[in-house]
């Protein structure tokens, strides 16, 4: 008897007799409607409930059976839970607890990545529930070199999409850029900031991440600008590379003058006459590709005026709350709660 026991328990574990997880069909958080439905077939139950769409599926392989809540917004899947239940008719949802779903949820959806050349652009959209009256919450990811295809792609990229708004048309969440570059053209950097100056985008170096050269040119064209604790930023001043007869490469930093003006005048416009010319005469020290003048951390970009403000506001911890709209009870998250919501509990 014990020998047949045994011989039970290895065969169960060893076959294929276990329930499947939707990542076994191709479904993961990200994943539309559409292809959900393709991949799973048609859901068990379907609820609308409290803004978002709910699908449950029973999904049964040999002695095992999983029951999972599916959970959609825009179309796009945002948070899963599993759990054990009985195909056919008993088949029931489990309840949901909204203020999870709202904590845990899917926080970017379907990332849209550019690969151009020596640039890499990476856009995601916030998908948890906001306060936008109308369009989203968009950050952009730079990692490359600064060039032509950076100015054109980024702007192109902003311009498609619509900030987070109030109800008076007013941007409360700008969209976010973040930077990693070890530069590249200093006319590019120069574009690329005025187009995030134009479009009122907030740039960020993150932790362990650098901005360096035409890089951190373009990041001054933030209107607001945050590095993070670990995030560098450096300066050198502008060079060219000569060829000398023996056919050693050079560089020199003894440019025309009205190319200096040039980038001490955009310095200024960036920031203040005053944190222009600072800033400008500390670039100048180093004539140099590889090293130059580097501050690290919010707190000594903010005392040069490279940073808008020490601290990100993006790190202030959010809170759920909750509203009532007809019959519904909608769950997102803020900083503050609105007027006409409370905080859950």
């Amino acid at each position: 008897m014990h020998r047949f026991a045994t011989f039970i328990i290895i065969i169960l574990l060893s076959s294929n007799s276990l329930a499947r997880s939707i990542s076994d069909y191709g479904v993961q958080l990200g994943s539309s409607t559409r292809q959900t439905l393709e991949r799973l077939g048609q859901p068990s139950l379907k609820r609308q409930l409290n803004g978002f769409t709910v699908h449950g599926y029973c999904l049964q392989a040999g002695l095992k059976v999983d029951g999972q809540t599916l959970v959609f917004e825009n179309d796009i899947l945002v948070w899963t839970q599993g759990f054990k239940t009985q195909c056919g008719q008993n088949f029931r949802l489990r309840e949901i607890d909204w203020e999870k779903v709202a904590r845990e949820k899917l926080v970017s959806e379907v990332k849209e990545e550019y690969l151009i050349d020596d640039l890499t652009i990476t856009v995601s959209k916030s998908n948890l529930p906001n306060n936008c009256f109308s369009g989203n919450k968009y950050q952009v990811n730079i990692n490359g070199m600064i060039g032509p295809d950076s100015t054109f792609a980024v702007g192109k990229l902003i311009d498609q999409r619509e900030p987070c708004t109030d109800a008076s048309g007013e941007v409360i969440s700008p969209i976010e850029v973040t930077l990693e570059s070890g530069g590249g053209y200093l006319d590019d950097g120069y574009k690329l900031g005025k187009v995030f100056r134009d479009r009122g985008v907030t740039t960020i170096i993150s932790n362990d991440k650098m901005c360096a050269s035409s890089c951190a040119v373009a990041f001054l064209g933030g209107t607001k600008r945050f590095v993070a604790d670990k995030g560098s930023i450096l300066f050198h001043a502008p060079y060219l590379k000569q060829m000398q007869l023996e056919g050693k490469e050079r560089i020199t930093c003894d440019l025309p003058k009205e190319e200096l003006q040039a980038l001490n005048d955009y310095y200024k416009s960036m920031t203040s006459d005053e944190v222009g010319d600072r800033l400008f005469e500390r670039t100048m020290w180093y004539c140099s590709a590889e090293n130059g003048w580097t501050i690290t951390g919010g707190a000594a970009a903010e005392l040069y005026g490279v940073a808008t403000e020490a601290n990100r506001r993006t790190n202030k911890k959010e809170v759920v709350c909750k509203k009532y709209s007809g019959k519904e009870t909608i769950y997102f998250l803020a900083s503050t709660c609105p007027q006409d919501s409370i905080k859950a509990r």
